[in-house]
């Protein structure tokens, strides 16, 4: 499409980069502010943006008023691509996988999905594994998270 030269383009996004951004970025050297590939790798992990955040933000994303359908779009296909390349999902039946999960998820209380997401640690579960915790703590504990005493 449009080719930039590699030695304007931190030029050109610089200045359409947040205030937050930018104060980020005032830690790097001059070498790495000349490559965007480096601004963009450090903004990333400054931001920290969870796989949760990721998918929040895609289901929240609105078009707005003085934005076209492509930019639109484009935003959506990244944000859906940032979520994905957070669980490492590069195959359809991972990404399956993932979208049941995440479902269940939604599904759970907030005691629950805490438990859960305790047990799951950095390891992505399945939804048969997550379903079977799941179980594990509605057996368990009570709505509010309380632990459930023998009943008679």
């Amino acid at each position: 499409m449009y080719e930039v030269l590699n030695e304007l383009r931190t030029k050109i996004l610089l200045p359409l980069l947040t205030a937050k951004a930018k104060s980020f970025i005032n830690r790097l050297d001059d070498k790495s502010l000349a490559d965007v590939k480096e601004i963009k790798t450090f903004l990333l992990n400054e931001f920290r943006l969870t796989s949760r955040e990721y998918r929040a933000r895609f289901n929240a994303a609105t078009r707005g008023h003085d934005e076209t359908h492509a930019l639109f779009a484009s935003l959506l296909k990244n944000l859906w691509g940032f979520y994905m390349k957070s669980h490492n999902c590069e195959k359809f039946e991972q990404l399956f996988a993932l979208i049941a999960a995440d479902r269940l998820k939604d599904s759970l209380s907030a005691p629950c999905l805490k438990y859960c997401l305790s047990v799951e640690g950095n390891k992505v579960l399945s939804s048969s594994e997550l379903a079977a915790f799941a179980n594990t703590f509605d057996a368990n504990y009570s709505p509010d998270g309380g632990i459930v005493v023998g009943q008679s």
